[in-house]
């Protein structure tokens, strides 16, 4: 199970803390410790919910709950440090909400496999959350 490409490219959302982690020197230093824990809460809970085959309970609310909470954080976190990148961040927030919402009408209509294209997503919201880490921190 730990083989699944939905576990593996959910993990790749833990790279989103390596510009926290090289920007360790930044001011708001409470604000960054904030995120590097909704970062790990929520790849956590992603993963766990993954593994244990995606179960339509309160594991999908949690984890589904934190994401969310991950992407307002990311646009209050710019809206703070850097209002200038907020478009740009909301932007690429609605764009991998959009695409997660595709992929999921493709699946219910049988277009497209859902393994695939879902850990395709994984990646794409792995860097779209490494890019904006890094937007953030290295400010």
């Amino acid at each position: 199970m730990l083989s699944s490409p939905l576990i593996q490219t959910t993990i790749l959302h833990y790279l989103s803390l390596i510009p926290i982690l090289a920007y360790s020197h930044v001011k708001n230093q409470h604000l960054y410790t904030a995120y590097a824990t909704i970062i790990t809460l929520s790849s956590t809970l992603s993963t766990v919910w993954h593994y244990m085959g995606e179960p339509d309970n309160e594991w999908l609310v949690a984890d589904y709950s934190a994401a969310a909470v991950w992407g307002i954080y990311n646009i209050i976190l710019v809206e703070r440090i850097e209002h200038t990148l907020l478009a740009h961040v909301i932007y690429l927030e609605l764009m991998i909400l959009a695409m997660n919402h595709s992929i999921d009408y493709c699946v219910r209509k049988k277009l497209v496999n859902y393994v695939d294209w879902h850990s395709c997503w994984h990646v794409a919201s792995a860097i779209k959350s490494l890019y904006i880490s890094y937007l953030l921190c290295s400010r």
